[in-house]
């Protein structure tokens, strides 16, 4: 269980692993693997190496996830934490065939950063706010109420 942030660590948790914030923040460079993590009422902040990362796996718990730094992170597991979703800076691209964020989750996405829906994306989130940009690639669906 990790007390303090990892700084530009690389995180991988693989298949059946956890890695629990355990009521901590937590920032990170990449997050990667097919395990699950779980947020709390806590954010987990990913980017802070500016590399590319692609997380198969789930995150759940009450908190958030933060992207910041210039590198992309994927998600393609089915991910069902409740907070918000920060896009700070790079890009999040959402990969798979339903509902890869929580109905519920705020996406915000600041200037110079990016949302992508790629591929067979079908996604409902709760809002969509910010400066930056969206793409949904063609032949995707999507919903939100846009703030």
């Amino acid at each position: 269980m990790l007390r303090r942030d990892v700084g530009d660590a690389a995180v991988i948790v693989e298949d059946s692993g956890l890695f629990d914030l355990a009521s901590f923040d937590q920032s990170l460079g990449t997050l990667s693997g097919d395990g699950n993590v779980r947020v709390g009422s806590d954010t987990i902040t990913i980017g802070t190496g500016n590399l590319e990362s692609s997380f198969d796996g789930s995150i759940s718990g009450g908190g958030g996830l933060k992207k910041i730094g210039s590198g992309s992170l994927t998600l393609s597991g089915a991910n069902t934490y409740q907070g918000p979703t920060m896009i700070m800076s790079g890009t999040i691209d959402v990969v798979g065939s339903n509902e890869r964020l929580s109905d519920t989750t705020a996406v915000s996405v600041q200037s110079g950063a990016k949302f992508q829906l790629l591929e067979n994306t079908i996604e409902s989130i709760g809002s969509l706010s910010g400066s930056g940009r969206v793409t949904i690639s063609s032949y995707r669906q999507f919903s939100a109420c846009f703030r």
